[in-house]
């Protein structure tokens, strides 16, 4: 091999993929510099002063520059210096040419930030030998600042993705709750006033079910873009979960937070989402906390916020609402979330026992109570509690099917493990159904499924339904009834006329019997009124072929009263409170006959 083509092969060796700046105000050293250069395979770009040499370094990057120090107008090291001001960490190597070898102008050159000096005259072999080792240090070391970099933007990436919440680029839950601690404790060493604000974003189930997740997805990300252009930098923002955002203003007053909150209702309201050809519209909920030093923790401060902003749901969108220490609504919507929490612990834990409650023949001759109402109890801490306490928290927080779905699948999975002799005390058993379930095709798929595996027989299963609930879902009531009813599952209508439409519907729902409501039942010995409605129901449940069941029978007059009438079976505190299901399959004299 050649030695030009050997070092073009160095030169290759050694990736320089910038050219050498040769700077020297005399053309012909310039020349002879850059010739030589070439000719050992390198790129090279020249220039005869020191402004022109900024010039080109202005427009044009390069791996090396050799600078020659004694220049008219700008000396080498003024053109160094000058480098360093406008390229800082991307200075390529310098060495300095010159004839002058004092050891404070090699001291001077050193301290400007050259890596080398060659004296005048210099062997080029040494000069070339300089320039790769020069070349290959300034890869190594840019190599590492890349490798430095990346490694930094990888820790960087790793921290925002701890930090910040992947959809909308705010905070995510667990940074926003640190805001939050922070402010905490200014609040209790100090005078300053912070404010805390929940946003929930209404309706986002049905526009994702309607629109779709991406088109949910594009909402969420909008109202953020919103709410960092109306907060600005005087507060930290972030998203708690699915449709809820969190805003901490900081030193911030309560009246301040709350014109805030108000301009961003008018501005949320007024903000459309085009789909398609349609344009979305956005509804808003908030809710405000001031950040007190006697909250107890983050979550007690976030619960507040939460509280305010559920109530300002149930008064309907866009509205704002204020925690207060001591509101009775308040302490009404966190009596239902911690019931609601209880509940889920619950389903999760099994601490839900069933009851039943004997449903009792009218008949003139006693007679064992073979049908049954199920009932459900949940245990806290060891003690029966009873639904009056968790039941309003299951419809407002979205538990209703989930609880019947237990309650369907224990029922049929005791019932199914009981002995023969046992099993015959049942004749029926009656399970309530919630609003939701009757309107959801998935709960009526499962209930189709779980009935025909039983291993129970499906004519002892009989489903009660609310007469509202039936009316608000008729359409999936239908459905939902034709469906059980096939396999073989009686149907009841609970609580009969309390509703508004009570006999108009009933051509429509092919249910077996009707549970006449207990407001009609509990002072029929007393009231002609309420005698004759139940009359009236009892009659037109006959003539359509149904049974009738009175709820709330409380004492013997009223038995006398429902058996003149011909009701078919009778329910309620005088006949039977309700016990522990397997207490009362199990007793060897069933109660609940009519004495």
């Amino acid at each position: 091999m050649s030695g030009v083509g050997a070092s073009t092969a160095a030169a290759e060796a050694i990736d320089v993929d910038q050219p050498i700046l040769v700077v020297d105000d005399v053309a012909d050293n310039c020349h002879i510099v850059s010739r030589r250069l070439e000719l050992r395979g390198f790129e090279v770009v020249s220039a005869t002063s020191g402004e022109a040499a900024l010039a080109l370094l202005s427009r044009q990057p390069v791996s090396l520059v050799l600078l020659d120090v004694m220049m008219p107008v700008m000396n080498g090291y003024e053109v160094l210096a000058a480098i360093q001001q406008r390229l800082g960490d991307a200075t390529p190597p310098v060495i300095m040419l010159t004839a002058r070898d004092a050891p404070e102008e090699i001291a001077r050159a050193i301290e400007l930030g050259a890596c080398d000096y060659v004296t005048k005259p210099f062997d080029f072999r040494v000069l070339e030998a300089r320039i790769r080792a020069h070349l290959k240090r300034a890869r190594s070391t840019g190599d590492l600042r890349l490798r430095t970099s990346e490694l930094e933007a990888h820790l960087q990436s790793l921290s925002d993705r701890q930090r910040l919440d992947p959809l909308t680029g705010l905070d995510n839950i667990r940074a926003f709750e640190a805001a939050v601690s922070r402010s905490l404790a200014q609040a209790r060493s100090s005078a300053d006033e912070h404010v805390l604000c929940v946003c929930a974003v209404e309706e986002m189930q049905a526009i994702n079910h309607t629109y779709g997740p991406a088109t949910g997805d594009a909402l969420l990300r909008s109202v953020a873009d919103l709410l960092r252009d109306e907060v600005g930098t005087g507060a930290t923002i972030g998203r708690l979960r699915g449709d809820k955002f969190a805003i901490l203003f900081h030193s911030t007053g309560l009246d301040d937070a709350r014109n805030v909150a108000e301009r961003l209702l008018h501005r949320v309201t007024d903000h459309t989402l085009q789909v398609g050809g349609e344009m979305l519209t956005v509804s808003i909920s908030i809710g405000l906390s001031p950040v007190k030093p006697e909250h107890t923790s983050v979550l007690s401060l976030i619960h507040g916020a939460e509280h305010a902003c559920k109530l300002a749901r149930t008064e309907g969108s866009n509205h704002i609402r204020t925690f207060h220490a001591g509101d009775e609504q308040l302490d009404d919507v966190r009596a239902n979330m911690r019931w609601a929490m209880k509940l889920k612990q619950a389903l999760r834990e099994d601490a839900l026992v069933l009851y039943a409650q004997p449903i009792v023949a009218c008949a003139a001759e006693p007679g064992p109570a073979s049908r049954f109402e199920v009932l459900v109890r949940m245990l806290d801490d060891g003690k029966i509690v009873s639904p009056g306490m968790f039941l309003p928290a299951i419809e407002k927080h979205g538990l209703a099917t989930e609880l019947d779905r237990w309650v369907l699948d224990h029922t049929l999975s005791y019932l199914a493990g009981l002995p023969d002799s046992v099993r015959a005390n049942a004749e029926r058993i009656s399970i309530n159904l919630s609003g939701h379930s009757l309107g959801s095709r998935k709960f009526r798929d499962y209930a189709i499924a779980r009935v025909r595996e039983g291993g129970v027989a499906a004519s002892m299963v009989c489903f009660e339904i609310t007469e509202t609930a039936a009316v608000v879902h008729l359409d999936h009531a239908m459905e939902f009834i034709h469906a059980l009813k096939d396999l073989g599952v009686s149907f009841a209508l609970d609580d009969f006329g309390s509703g508004v439409s009570s006999f108009g519907y009933l051509r429509s729902l092919p249910v077996d019997c009707l549970k006449v409501d207990g407001q009609f039942v509990r002072h029929i010995d007393a009231s002609a009124l309420d005698r004759g409605i139940v009359t009236a129901i009892n009659q037109i449940a006959h003539v359509m072929g149904m049974e009738t069941v009175a709820e709330f029978v409380e004492n013997e007059q009223t038995v006398v009263e429902l058996r003149n009438i011909g009701v078919d079976y009778l329910q309620g505190y005088h006949l039977g409170r309700p016990c522990p299901l397997d207490d009362y399959l199990r007793r060897s004299t069933p109660a609940g006959t009519v004495r």
